[in-house]
């Protein structure tokens, strides 16, 4: 009986904590009503040195944890052969509102570096890119990915395969460098991108009271138990 009441004392004091502990969570921001090829499948191509995309801290619930990023197909087809080095930071900088002319300007200080990666073959259903953990608080301003580009693509793929893209330019914009060439304005187009981590999950109280009594009535029982 004992043995049973401990048992039982653990299991609650699990589910407890199970409450304060990190839930997996998966953000996509961005709606597929398009598709582009930058910067993974086609940016070589042109030139492109230097890719970046803002995302608005409104389209995450609440502070996350990611590590690993998510991009979706829309069609198929053979992707450029490079390496891409990217990294995450928050920004000042608004959807639609990216620095033209010095993309450093909109790097925010806690950039972290979350990968490198070497790209080639066909496009495949979702391109996955795990990489080191990033803490992204939206309470503190919009999230930036910055993609630097390896090389030049020797043969070009013709712009053969390509991205779900958001064109609405509400949630995410887009700046991108061929050579040392901005482009000429904040250009909508963004990729549609999932976020997968983890975030902290706050009970309802309700559930915080039931889990107490929960608990209450199991020591409860443990006490009843030793007074026999």
């Amino acid at each position: 009986m004992k043995k049973a009441l401990t048992s039982l004392m653990a299991l609650a004091v699990l589910l407890v904590l199970s409450f304060c502990c990190q839930a997996v969570a998966d953000t996509i921001v961005g709606s597929s009503n398009g598709e582009n090829c930058y910067p993974f499948s086609c940016g070589g191509s042109d030139g492109l040195r230097v890719f970046q995309q803002v995302y608005s801290s409104s389209a995450f619930p609440g502070p996350i944890t990611f590590d690993m990023v998510t991009f979706f197909k829309s069609s198929g087809g053979p992707m450029d052969t490079n390496s891409y080095v990217v990294s995450f930071s928050t920004t000042s900088k608004p959807v639609m509102g990216l620095d033209l002319f010095d993309y450093a300007n909109n790097v925010g200080p806690d950039e972290q570096f979350f990968g490198s990666y070497a790209l080639s073959g066909d496009m495949p259903d979702t391109l996955v890119l795990n990489g080191n953990a990033f803490n992204y608080n939206p309470a503190n301003g919009n999230l930036l990915m910055t993609v630097q580009l390896g090389s030049i693509q020797v043969t070009p793929s013709n712009y053969q395969s390509f991205f779900q893209a958001d064109y609405t330019g509400i949630v995410t914009s887009r700046i991108w460098y061929l050579g040392q060439n901005p482009t000429e304005e904040n250009d909508i187009g963004g990729l549609v991108t999932g976020f997968n981590g983890n975030e902290p999950i706050i009970p309802e109280p309700s559930t915080i009271a039931l889990l107490g009594l929960g608990l209450a009535a199991t020591v409860l029982a443990a006490r009843c138990h030793r007074i026999r």
